[in-house]
């Protein structure tokens, strides 16, 4: 069967409209190995997203492959205990990486792995506030990411980033703040900007969560916390067991001891197959060392991305890290545009979203996507209005209203109203 058919008879029996149709070029995948993905008209597609960043090593890594067959054969695939061999074997592989970890523990997916982080703080210090800046998953407590402000419902303060909002957070609501929790955005906050919020925190004895649920593989082999940024608790999760789920809250002991007081449980936490995989990745990494050549890699594919841009006068912005940027243009129109574009070429990208490249991803598939985005440019240049952009390049006012509305970045010191409101003591929320 078809995508077409395939996709017709998806909306009927399983699929959502906007998340699973119409948020990405709409195709159905047969398969996948290494960078490439097959469709179910045949097509192989070279693939920019590592779906979603997870397929750290490419599809079917042989020897992660062997790790999870082996695990479901010979041992099995879940007990009725949450400790295993490879759990504690797990643990103490990250507690050597992180130089944040003094206890590691797991769970499923990203989104738990932030909820859990948050919890803890909240039962370790007795307090309730928590102040946030940039996305952390899906569930309740953080559906308004991208409204700067106090949601008082759940007790998040969403601060954009903006240190002088944080300092005032701090000094005026040190008894109400349970702990402060940051996605690093590296196209636009540096690795100082990020101490620096460490820093605050610590002189208020704030704990200070670092969300590395994507960065903490693909900053560096242990993300920005093993690139000099510290933290009291760090979350991973995407590339851990190369698309497996699995998530890791690890930091301070007596943190990670207020597991049991949030209340954090989950029956499929006691698989053992990601923990399996997550073993022989850490192992691979350490033998094989991908990081320099993929790194490399991606930094030219930035570099050649944007002259290719240039050179065609369409305005883009390029930033970020090497294994996680975006392509920012000047309307999210424009991107949408690129983005079918280069999948009709071949290439899947999501252009105005996060590019996110894996270790099986060479120079012969650097060159292939960068030809396909040549070409995808010159077919939308005459057709779209660039109208605001600067020459060969985006003005500060896009690039700001970019991480506004795509991480709550804020930019102004203008909420003294809302931090009067969140600090003030009886306003807890309902999480």
């Amino acid at each position: 069967m078809n995508n077409e058919k395939l996709l017709h008879k998806a909306l009927s029996v399983t699929a959502a409209r906007q998340y699973d149709i119409d948020s990405h070029p709409p195709f159905v995948v047969q398969s996948a190995r290494g960078a490439w993905l097959k469709d179910c008209d045949g097509r192989d597609i070279l693939d920019m997203t590592s779906s979603n960043g997870t397929a750290l090593f490419g599809y079917c890594n042989d020897e992660i492959n062997a790790s999870i067959i082996e695990q479901i054969s010979q041992r099995g695939a879940i007990f009725p205990t949450t400790l295993s061999p490879q759990r504690i074997s797990l643990a103490e592989c990250i507690i050597e990486r992180y130089p944040a970890a003094e206890k590691a523990v797991f769970f499923r997916t990203g989104s738990d792995g932030t909820t859990a982080a948050v919890r803890m703080v909240r039962a370790y210090t007795g307090r309730r506030l928590i102040l946030s800046s940039g996305y952390h998953g899906w569930h309740d407590w953080h559906r308004k990411f991208d409204k700067p402000g106090w949601d008082a419902q759940c007790d998040i303060f969403h601060f954009g980033y903006n240190l002088d909002i944080l300092s005032k957070l701090l000094e005026q609501g040190q008894e109400r703040i349970a702990g402060v929790i940051v996605t690093p955005e590296p196209g636009w906050y540096s690795v100082d900007h990020l101490k620096n919020m460490y820093q605050l925190c610590l002189q208020k004895g704030i704990p200070f969560i670092l969300d590395e649920v994507m960065s903490g593989l693909r900053y560096g082999a242990a993300g920005l916390n093993g690139s000099g940024v510290p933290a009291d608790l760090v979350v991973i999760s995407k590339g851990l067991a190369n698309g497996l789920a699995l998530s890791c809250v690890m930091g301070k002991a007596d943190i990670i001891d207020s597991y049991d007081a949030a209340g954090l449980a989950g029956t499929y936490n006691k698989e053992v197959t990601p923990m399996a995989a997550g073993l022989t990745a850490l192992r691979l990494i350490k033998e094989q060392d991908p990081y320099p050549a993929a790194l490399a890699i991606g930094s030219d594919l930035m570099t050649e991305l944007q002259q290719a841009a240039n050179d065609a006068d369409v305005p883009l912005w390029v930033t970020g890290a090497p294994l996680m940027f975006k392509t920012v243009f000047s309307s999210a129109a424009i991107a949408n545009t690129v983005t079918s574009a280069c999948f009709e070429g071949g290439v899947l990208m999501e252009c105005n979203g996060t590019h996110m490249v894996n270790f099986s991803f060479g120079y012969e598939e650097k060159s292939y996507a960068v030809a396909i985005f040549k070409k995808a440019l010159s077919s939308i240049k005459h057709s779209c209005d660039f109208t605001g952009t600067g020459s060969n390049g985006l003005n500060l006012s896009l690039r700001e209203g970019y991480a506004r509305a795509a991480f709550g970045a804020v930019f102004e010191d203008n909420m003294s109203h809302d931090i009067e409101r969140a600090v003030q003591p009886n306003k807890g929320g309902l999480f």
